[in-house]
C-alpha cells in the first residue's frame, strides 16, 4: 500500500479534506490466490476509513474500471455496503496490466474531482 500525505500547515479551526483512492490490479495474472488476498485485505481496508473520508475504488487491467463511475464518495455505512459487495465479487477478469494507459486515465479522474468547500 501506497500512502501519500503532504504537509500541511492548518489553522485551529480549519478542515482536511481526505480523500482515499484504492488501485487493484485485475489483470489475468491475479487470478487465483493473490486476487483472494485482495479481497481479504481490502475488507480491512474498507472498515479502516475514517467516517466522512472521500473514496472510491478503481480496478485495472487493460482498461480501469471506477466503482464510483462519477468520482468519489463519502464514506458511511450505505456507500461501505456497495463497496463491501464490490470486493466480495472481485475477479482477475480486465484483461492485460497496461500501466501507462491507466495511469493516464486516473490523471484524468483527478482532474475531474472537485475538492468541496464548505
Amino acid at each position: 500500500m501506497v500512502a501519500l500525505y503532504p504537509e500541511i500547515k492548518l489553522e485551529d479551526d480549519e478542515e482536511i479534506y481526505t480523500e482515499c483512492v484504492f488501485l487493484i490490479d485485475r489483470s489475468g495474472s491475479m487470478a487465483g490466490t493473490r486476487i483472494n488476498q485482495v479481497r481479504d485485505t481490502m475488507q480491512i481496508f474498507l472498515r479502516s476509513i475514517g467516517e466522512g473520508t472521500m473514496f472510491n475504488i478503481v480496478g485495472f487491467g487493460t482498461r480501469p474500471e471506477f466503482l464510483f463511475k462519477n468520482g468519489s464518495v463519502e464514506y458511511n455505512d450505505t456507500n461501505l455496503d456497495i463497496a463491501t459487495k464490490h470486493i466480495a465479487g472481485l475477479s482477475a477478469n480486465l484483461g492485460v496490466s497496461s500501466l501507462n494507459y491507466i495511469f493516464l486515465r486516473i490523471e484524468t479522474y483527478i482532474m475531474m474531482i472537485r475538492v468541496p468547500t464548505s
